[in-house]
């Protein structure tokens, strides 16, 4: 498994942890892989979160949860694994 789905499996089985996978905190039909998905385009690419493409949530919505993984140090401890 190379690192960049080593953290998405992270991330993806940490979810429940987070409290994302209730109908109620996320829209039905919306993935939430697309989250990390989301900050691994940010941080591969070096770019803002205003340009995030299109084919991710909002920037806003992923922004507001790349705080609050970074708040709870998910982010950091997915990301020490695929180092």
């Amino acid at each position: 498994m190379d690192r960049t789905a080593s953290f998405r499996h992270r991330l993806g089985a940490s979810q429940t942890s987070v409290g994302h996978t209730s109908p109620d905190t996320w829209p039905p039909g919306r993935d939430i892989r697309l989250i990390p998905n989301a900050i691994l385009w940010i941080t591969q690419n070096d770019e803002r979160w205003h340009r995030l493409p299109l084919t991710f949530p909002s920037p806003q919505t992923c922004y507001a949860k790349f705080l609050a993984w970074r708040r709870r140090t998910l982010l950091q401890q997915s990301l020490n694994c695929c180092v």
